[in-house]
């Protein structure tokens, strides 16, 4: 469990250093409006909610929250204490806890809303994580959250995710960077090109499977529900047109996706 700790923040640090000095005002305006497209979906959000950003990594998430609700109060829970110290796209927009999502430091039923976007897939136990979710929500709160489920993308990416992990990272690093920048695209693309190819750990589940998860975590739900992540919601992206194109043209990762309320009691 300790190696897969260090292995991921060898991985992250370097990744978010370098999407960190990208990052423009357009970042956090493409975050938002993701992140309002997801939101939208969900009725009845509290306009000044407790939210735990859980795997907040660079803080983007929160921002983008913070933008949306602006008398919400954001705490933001990650493994990699660089980046929460550095690596903030910006900072005060959330109250950094340094923690791993499978043993959460924070009381039961502390949040009113428990997001996590894309954190899962890349922790040793995500059943384990899951159920901590659910437990620091509170009675009648929301867990928020997505996973990489399973599809054609995952057998696409196999075989280069075999090689650039055999190459390792001083070898792949150099030529996706000189590529992307040859192309002109968006500074995050080979971030997320090299996070895809690197990363030590990616687990893709199953929606019943996530489902099962859910159901088993001991903790009564009242509703869950399926949400549309933005990459299907055809939006106008806040990035060049280069990139635009990469990204209606390239296989989209499957996602699982959903707001789940807690019982009142």
């Amino acid at each position: 469990m300790q190696d897969i700790a260090h292995q991921n923040n060898a991985h992250y640090a370097p990744l978010f250093s370098r999407f960190k000095a990208a990052m423009s005002d357009s970042t956090v305006r493409f975050e938002t409006q993701c992140l309002a497209f997801e939101l939208d979906q969900i009725p009845g959000l509290p306009e000044s909610p407790l939210v735990l950003d859980a795997g907040c990594g660079n803080g983007r998430y929160s921002a983008a929250w913070r933008n949306l609700f602006p008398r919400a109060t954001l705490v933001g829970v990650d493994l990699n204490g660089a980046i929460l110290k550095t690596g903030q796209v910006s900072p005060g927009a959330l109250t950094p806890v340094n923690g791993n999502l499978e043993f959460l430091p924070f009381r039961s039923g502390t949040f009113d809303i428990v997001m996590s976007r894309g954190a899962l897939p890349h922790v040793a136990n995500p059943r384990q994580a899951v159920g901590e979710l659910l437990r620091v929500s509170k009675p009648g709160g929301l867990l928020y959250f997505y996973t990489y489920g399973r599809g054609w993308y995952d057998y696409v990416l196999s075989p280069f995710r075999r090689i650039a992990m055999a190459l390792g990272p001083r070898i792949c690093s150099p030529p996706i960077y000189a590529i992307c920048r040859l192309g002109r695209l968006d500074p995050r693309v080979a971030s997320f090109i090299l996070d895809e190819l690197l990363v030590p750990v990616r687990n893709a589940t199953p929606e019943k499977t996530v489902l099962e998860w859910l159901y088993s975590a001991g903790i009564k739900i009242d509703t869950i529900q399926p949400i549309v992540h933005a990459q299907f919601g055809n939006l106008e992206l806040a990035v060049d047109r280069r990139s635009q194109w990469l990204h209606r043209v390239l296989p989209k990762i499957a996602l699982v996706s959903f707001a789940v309320q807690r019982a009142k009691a």
